[in-house]
Order: C-alpha cells, then structure tokens, then sequence
C-alpha cells in the first residue's frame, strides 16, 4: 500500500504533468456529474426558498460532509498539509470576506447560478453563461491587479483580525480554550460534524430515495478531496516557486484559464486551476451531449442581458473579496475547517437570498 512518502516519490517521477493532468480528470468528472445530477449550490438555494425542495440542498450537505471526512483523513495520513493552503493563515480578512460573500450571493442570484454552473451551462450552448464567464473574469482580474486592487489593499489592511492560533482552523482555534491535542480536537469535531449533517440530509425520505441527489453529493465532495489529496502530495517546498495545496476553485481559476488560452504558446503546461477548469467545461461538454442536452441559447431581452452582466460584474468582485465560490469556500475552504470558509460561505447564502427575495418581488 502507497504511502505518502512513495506517492510523492511517483509524483515527483511525472512532474510536471502529474498535477495539471490530475486537475483535468479531476475537473472532468466534476463537470460531468454537475450536468449530469443537476447539482448546484445556488439552485439548492432557489428550490428551498421558493419551491420548499430541500433535495439538492442536502446534496450540497453530503458534498461538504463528504469532502470534509476524506480530507481530513489525508490530512491526517500526512497526504495535504492543509496549514500551506490559504484557507487556513493565522490571520482573517473577516469585514472583506463577508462582504465579498454577500456581493457573490447577489451576483450568482442575477445570474442565475454561480461559475461552476455557468461553465457546465456554457458547455451547453448558452451563450449567455458565456459572456457571464468573461465579464466575471475581466472583474476578477480588476479587483485583484487592476484599478480596483488599490480599495480592496486597502479594505484588508483596515479590517484585517489576528489571531492568538496557528491558523484559522476550527482545531487551532479550539486549542485556545485548552481543549485536547489537535487528533482529539479534530476528530471530535469532525465526528460532532458528521453525526448532524448526516441527520439533517438523510431524514427526508424524499432524498433517501432519490440515487442521483446522493449520487452527486458523494462524487461532487470526493472530487474535491481528491483535488486536495493530488496537491498535497506535489507539494515540494524545495521548489524554486512551490505551489500551495489546493483543490476545485471557479472565479480566479476561470480568468487565469482565458489569460491561459491566450498566451498558449507561451505558457507550458496549465495550472491545477486552469486544468480543473478546462476539464469542468469538457466533462459537461460530453454530459450535454450525452443527454441531448445543447441548444443555442441567447439572452431573452435588454434586462436579461443587463441582470447577467451586473451579475457577472458582482461575481468577479466579490469572488475576489470572499476568496472564493460556492465550490472554492462551500466546499474547498470547509474541508480544511476554515473559519474564514464559513464566513464566506454564510454571506454568500445571505446575499443569493437576499436576491432571490428582490427578483421574486419584481416577477410578482
């Protein structure tokens, strides 16, 4: 059996190919599963408020309980050192993030969803997920080298928290009231976890019975622990330049994958973002047309056009702001026990239904 001593040495064997290349297989399933079950964080969202349909909120549950268990356990087996990852630095920008979170909730609810599943619906001819993609990636790259990089520099200094703990993990931060050593903390805490999600998702007979909602939350959330398993294992602090651990994020990774396509000739081999990106579209590319699923699809009129622009426009922003998506904190920041992620996460859900409350007053 491999452990993560020889899985290093293997990595080591095929870099530089092992970790862009994992990325697309990795991004590639998840695309092909985010088609294929119809999973999606912001329609989870939608289906509670306004149709009373936990079933696919409850599959974003399994995903997070899912992707929490199996990295924590290659955190525990030495295969991720989550403390590299960004998720988990001493410090938190908690005024930033949660405003980020909130401009990303409002963003994904004008356009009808967040990245992830705007690339999955582009992969399907809409073309207006298309133009959300590149509006959302113009803003990224605004806010974080561009004309807007100066206010947020200065948002995060202003409102930037230290804290008294190694990082900003929920273990870490539980040291601070003398509670165990780190295995006790986190596995009690993971286990404390894990017996109420388990509760809350399967206690409604209609998502037990339903295969294809506990189907996608169990391959969306092992998708991610694999992205932090493959990282983690290529990460060499050695290296001229090491790459932090990371796993599936959508708002950057969306713009550096265009800024990739166009500097191709010059660029090498994509990043594990950019791969997992690339992969995504590919995945739902093949799950469209398995399912007969792609049609040509513009914008409806002047207003649907403007909704998805400002939304894109917020999406980019507040990605940047809150450090990530529904998939980059919901999911990715969760799994490493990040307070930070659920900070991001709370505010996102806050904003997309604050949202959904605004445009179901103006259909009414």
């Amino acid at each position: 059996m491999l452990d993560s001593v020889s899985l290093s040495g293997v990595v080591a064997e095929f870099n530089p190919t092992f970790v862009p290349l994992a990325g697309f297989v990795i991004g590639f399933v998840f695309g092909f599963v985010l088609q294929r079950t119809n999973f999606c964080p912001f329609g989870s969202i939608s289906d509670a408020v306004l149709l009373g349909d936990f079933r696919r909120a409850r599959a974003w549950l399994l995903a997070a309980l899912t992707c929490l268990c199996l990295t924590q356990l290659a955190f525990y087996h030495g295969y991720v050192d989550l403390r590299l990852s960004m998720y988990l630095t001493p410090n938190t920008d908690w005024f930033v993030q949660i405003l980020g979170g909130l401009l990303f909730g409002v963003g994904m609810a004008l356009a009808g969803g967040c990245v992830s599943k705007n690339i999955v619906r582009f992969a399907g001819g809409d073309c207006r997920s298309g133009v959300v993609l590149v509006v959302t990636s113009l803003m990224t790259y605004l806010t974080i080298s561009g004309v807007l990089a100066p206010l947020r520099h200065w948002l995060q200094e202003a409102t930037e928290l230290s804290l008294d703990a190694k990082s900003q993990s929920m273990p870490d931060l539980l040291e601070l009231l003398g509670v165990g050593d780190d295995l006790v903390r986190t596995f009690s805490l993971v286990g404390i976890i894990a017996v109420v999600l388990l509760y809350i998702i399967f206690k409604e007979p209609a998502f037990r019975k339903s295969h294809k909602h506990i189907f996608g939350g169990v391959l969306i959330g092992s998708c991610v622990a694999f992205g932090w398993i493959v990282t983690g294992i290529a990460y060499d602090e050695f290296s001229h330049d090491p790459v932090m651990p990371i796993s599936l994020s959508f708002v950057r990774p969306v713009g550096d994958g265009f800024e990739y396509l166009r500097r191709y000739t010059g660029e090498g081999l994509p990043s594990f973002g950019v791969a997992s990106v690339l992969g995504t579209f590919s995945g739902a590319c093949l799950a469209n047309l398995f399912g007969r699923n792609f049609h040509v699809t513009g914008f409806a009129d002047s207003n649907d056009t403007l909704r998805n622009l400002l939304g894109a426009s917020l999406m980019g922003v507040g990605g940047v702001l809150a450090m990530g998506c529904t998939i980059g904190q919901g999911l990715t920041g969760v799994a490493a026990l990040s307070v930070g992620s659920l900070l991001s996460l709370f505010a996102i859900i806050v904003g997309a239904l604050l949202a959904l409350r605004w445009l179901e007053k103006r259909i009414i």
